[in-house]
């Protein structure tokens, strides 16, 4: 992509977007923040008419700001990301070969597509039944057969978006391992995250984009880190000041959480105390999917207990324990309502007194405009900003006083100043006696904000961690460093 301006209604979204991909490159993207990602993905998939500029594939040129009319010439390229493109109810047989745009066989022979898979997966030490069903594959098989879909298509190019929010740190390596494969056969990748240090695992080069520009490309590990830690600066400097101020209550809880899992793993049992941060690594995404479906009341048969003062609760459904769901801005409000409907949701109005509910109600709606502005409070939430949704979301949280609130992969798809603000707010909690756990796949941030770790590993292993030996974690987890 040669100096790119793309509009939307008339607003350009690109701008002097230079990107260059060479073959058998691994390449990475970070977005400082989202803008523009979405419309990149969608024009190179779709490949539709650019206001300024020309893109380029395999040395042939597909599209240019003189031939905007001219028929499209759609790269071939597959684009994997955490929403599958898989066709459901289909076998993983079926969606590789017979699915194919240029399968042209008037005969199935099953047989021989066995075989020849059973061959890929084989050579890749993978051990998927290419009969079994699409909807029965976890994330990390899904992935792969999304990938070797693609290769046997003749795509040359994979372009990977945030993958390592819905992978753990386990499945994230054995992907590397096949990417590194594949790049050896010719092929060249495109690798987005937020995050360097997903990114510095594997990728030859990084590109640094923010609001719809590339503003650098490191060329190698050291230029990225330097380019990485000076975007984050202000950031990690409120980390420090945090890590190095904090103190835990005293008061310790009896809130405990029992989990058995599935019938052949070992399950976990944890307590935790008032105004601490338990991070929940599971480094299995399919125990993930079982933890969370208990907490949305899915999963009662794997016997999930959660125990306040020895008493039964529910999470989300007793007022003692809250839920953040991922991706809050979308998931926790109802845009067409106001900013207070959204924020006394789920609070309890005083008594039964209509008088009292009217005080209390105008006395929370003058301290909200007090902190947000009364042109934000006035508006409905689809009308807010990212930053005030996630404001209004943890706001609601703190009205409702819980002891406990389960947040659930805090960070999944924000970027840097989204993930500054959710940090801000999960320490507003934190400081008002609220204890949070963080149940997640990807660390993500949580590092930067937790008292302990508990990392679930694929046999049932529950592996506890102090904040005195987080030094000890990976070095691939994000703010690993400022623990060294």
């Amino acid at each position: 992509m040669e100096k790119v301006t793309y509009l939307e209604q008339d607003n350009p979204v690109l701008q002097n977007f230079d990107l260059c991909i060479m073959q058998e490159e691994i390449m990475g993207l970070l977005p400082i923040n989202h803008f523009g990602i979405a419309t990149l993905l969608k024009l190179l998939l779709e490949n539709d008419p650019i206001y300024y500029g020309y893109i380029y594939f395999r040395g042939k040129l597909i599209n240019s700001w003189k031939e905007s009319g001219a028929k499209k010439r759609t790269p071939q390229l597959s684009l994997i990301s955490e929403e599958s493109s898989l066709i459901e109810g289909q076998s993983v047989l079926s969606n590789i070969f017979v699915y194919q745009r240029g399968f042209r066989d008037w005969i199935i022979r099953n047989r021989v597509l066995e075989k020849r898979l059973g061959g890929i997966f084989e050579e890749l030490s993978l051990e998927i039944d290419p009969r079994s069903s699409v909807e029965s594959l976890g994330s990390f098989e899904r992935i792969i057969v999304e990938i070797i879909r693609g290769i046997t298509a003749g795509h040359s190019l994979m372009i990977f978006n945030e993958l390592g929010a819905v992978l753990s740190e386990e499945e994230l390596k054995k992907l590397y391992q096949i990417i590194r494969y594949y790049r050896e056969r010719g092929i060249s990748f495109l690798l987005i995250s937020p995050h360097y240090e997903e990114l510095k695992m594997i990728c030859d080069r990084t590109a640094f984009l923010k609001d719809g520009q590339i503003m650098k490309i490191a060329k190698d590990q050291r230029e990225g880190e330097e380019i990485a830690s000076a975007i984050s600066k202000n950031y990690r400097k409120q980390i420090n000041f945090y890590l190095k101020d904090r103190k835990l209550w005293d008061k310790m809880t009896a809130f405990c959480v029992r989990y058995l899992g599935k019938t052949e793993r070992q399950g976990f049992e944890f307590t935790i105390r008032e105004g601490e941060c338990l991070v929940l690594q599971f480094l299995d995404s399919a125990d993930y999917r079982d933890f969370s479906d208990c907490l949305t009341g899915e999963g009662r048969k794997r016997e999930a207990d959660f125990l306040l003062d020895g008493r039964r609760i529910w999470p989300g459904r007793d007022r003692e324990c809250a839920v953040i769901w991922e991706q809050a801005d979308r998931s926790m409000l109802f845009p067409e309502l106001s900013f207070m409907e959204n924020l006394c949701f789920t609070m309890e109005l005083a008594s039964g007194n209509p008088i009292k509910r009217r005080r209390m109600r105008e006395r929370i709606r003058r301290e909200q405009e007090e902190l947000f502005g009364k042109a934000v409070v006035l508006k409905a939430a689809g009308e807010l900003t990212k930053r005030e949704k996630y404001a209004l979301v943890y706001h609601r949280i703190l009205l409702q006083r819980p002891k406990f609130v389960f947040c659930v992969q805090p960070f999944k798809n924000a970027g840097l100043a989204q993930r500054e603000r959710i940090w801000e707010l999960q320490r507003m909690l934190l400081q008002n006696g609220i204890a949070l756990i963080i149940p997640t796949i990807s660390m993500a941030d949580s590092l930067s904000i937790a008292d302990r770790i508990i990392r679930l590993h694929t046999q049932g292993e529950a592996e506890e961690w102090k904040r005195t030996s987080f030094h000890l974690l990976p070095d691939t987890v994000p703010f690993h460093d400022l623990y060294s």
